[in-house]
C-alpha cells in the first residue's frame, strides 16, 4: 500500500467516524487525494525546471519565476472557466423547481419473506428428473 493509499484511508476512517458519516469521510478523503496528486504535480513541474538529469531525458532548460508564472496561465485560465460553469450550473439548478419524490406509504419490515416462485425443472438438466433419451 502507498503511503497516499494508507493516509487517504486514515482520513476516510477519522472522517467517518468524527463526522458521523461515510460519504463525508469520503468526500474528505478524496479531496486529500487530488491535494496530494496536486502538490506532487507541482513538485515534478518545478523539478523538470531546474535538475540537470530532467534537462537531459526531456530537453528542457532552467527558467526564472517570470517564465514560470507563464507556464501557469493556462492552469489558472481552466480553474476560472470551471468555476464560471460551476456557477452556471448552480444559478441553473436554483431556477427550477425540484424534483419531486414519490411519497412512501407504507414500510416492509426487514424481517418480511418474500415468497419465491421456483424455477421449472429441466429433463438432463436438473438431477432427478430424467431426460428424453434415458426412457
Amino acid at each position: 500500500m502507498t503511503c497516499i493509499g494508507a493516509g487517504r484511508l486514515t482520513i476516510l476512517e477519522l472522517g467517518k467516524s468524527h463526522f458521523h458519516g461515510a460519504a463525508i469521510g469520503n468526500s474528505i478523503a478524496f479531496t486529500a487525494f487530488a491535494l496530494c496528486l496536486m502538490l506532487g504535480e507541482f513538485i515534478l513541474a518545478v523539478l523538470v525546471t531546474r535538475m540537470d538529469v530532467f534537462h537531459r531525458l526531456l530537453g528542457t532548460g532552467d527558467i526564472n519565476l517570470r517564465q514560470f508564472a507563464w507556464a501557469l496561465i493556462p492552469a489558472l485560465a481552466l480553474f476560472v472557466l470551471w468555476e464560471i460553469g460551476k456557477l452556471i450550473v448552480r444559478r441553473g439548478a436554483a431556477g427550477r423547481a425540484p424534483a419531486r419524490r414519490p411519497a412512501v406509504t407504507a414500510r416492509v419490515p426487514a424481517t418480511a419473506r418474500v415468497p419465491v416462485t421456483p424455477r421449472p425443472r429441466v429433463p438432463g438438466r436438473d438431477p432427478g428428473v430424467p431426460s428424453a433419451t434415458a426412457r
